[in-house]
């Protein structure tokens, strides 16, 4: 009991600070649906009941579920995962409840399944609407009686708590014509909807950030992104959302390529007036020069010391190529 109320203590602690944090464990976000999110998390990991997450293929579903189980009372206990789309389903029995041995013709040996292995911790079912019925009906018993049966085997009882995860919307579930409506009741006690990036866009400098400071010891090839990158990073609807961004930034860094961001090419943007042929150097290093400060300022937010600080020049002569410039124009 103690070290439920330690573990209340620091959650409410957590709780009061996440608006000034930006992260919740491994998740990362200061856009308000986010922050919404974090709460809902914070609230949701102490009830003990099963969770449906619902979302976009990238948008973080397993790390949310991760984060549950570390903020819950079972963290000290397993994490068990499967993606139900990937495994054959002449398989699932013994992947699910294990087998005892002898139970089939090379069962040589016991072999736990996942209920046993993540017993008083957490299972996670990624992509869950892809069991077919049977399959629903088998785990729906296991739920409901907390029992399950290895190949060959005698009832053993299990004590895990669930987390389904699956890409589509939350009120699409129950008419999908795949999805038994008990088994679907029994999972969707709580149910936690997680926004595509493109609808918290002010997040992504959060986890462009994140991703450089994680890789920047990887020896990759760019420590930083561009400007006319960036701001195309923002643009971009991210279709595959966090894993794509992740994805297309782990790409560049190594190779200075993209996939689905179009990387300007200076020498054809006005931006870049300075590179045009044929100019004169003289008035190639006075664009140069202007173009070093508008931009050394609009990073300062217009401060004119921190820009001259910026260029490594004192306030004076920033004020001097300044007024310089107006003269000339």
């Amino acid at each position: 009991i103690s070290a439920r109320r330690h573990l209340e203590k620091e959650n409410i602690v957590l709780k009061s600070s996440i608006v000034s944090s930006h992260r919740l464990v491994d998740m990362i976000g200061k856009t308000t649906v986010m922050q919404q999110i974090f709460q809902k998390i914070i609230q949701f990991a102490m009830i003990d009941q099963p969770i449906i997450i619902c979302g976009e293929t990238g948008t973080g579903k397993e790390l949310a579920a991760k984060c549950i189980h570390r903020l819950s009372d079972r963290a000290d206990k397993p994490f068990v995962s499967i993606n139900c789309a990937t495994v054959p389903e002449t398989l699932l029995e013994n992947i699910f409840f294990g087998h005892v041995k002898g139970a089939f013709t090379n069962a040589v040996k016991k072999s736990k399944g996942l209920f046993e292995k993540a017993h008083e911790g957490f299972l996670f079912l990624d992509e869950v609407t892809e069991l077919n019925q049977n399959m629903q009906a088998k785990l729906l018993r296991v739920l409901e009686t907390g029992e399950f049966c290895p190949l060959g085997g005698k009832n053993q009882t299990t004590d895990v708590r669930i987390i389904s995860a699956t890409n589509k919307p939350f009120q699409k579930l129950l008419p999908d014509k795949g999805m038994r409506k008990d088994f679907f009741h029994r999972l969707a006690v709580i149910p936690l909807e997680l926004p595509p990036l493109r609808e918290r866009k002010d997040d992504i400098p959060l986890l462009v950030e994140e991703f450089l400071s994680k890789n920047r010891s990887h020896n990759i090839k760019y420590q930083s992104i561009p400007d006319p990158i960036f701001q195309q990073l923002i643009q971009y609807n991210w279709p595959g959302n966090i894993r794509e961004l992740f994805n297309e930034l782990n790409r560049f860094c190594y190779t200075g390529e993209l996939l689905h961001i179009k990387y300007p090419d200076i020498h054809d943007t006005p931006d870049y007036p300075f590179l045009s042929d044929n100019l004169p150097l003289g008035e190639a290093v006075a664009l140069f020069e202007k173009y070093c400060v508008e931009r050394a300022i609009k990073s300062a937010n217009g401060v004119k010391t921190k820009a001259a600080k910026i260029l490594k020049i004192d306030t004076r002569t920033i004020y001097n190529k300044l007024k310089n410039r107006l003269k000339r124009e």
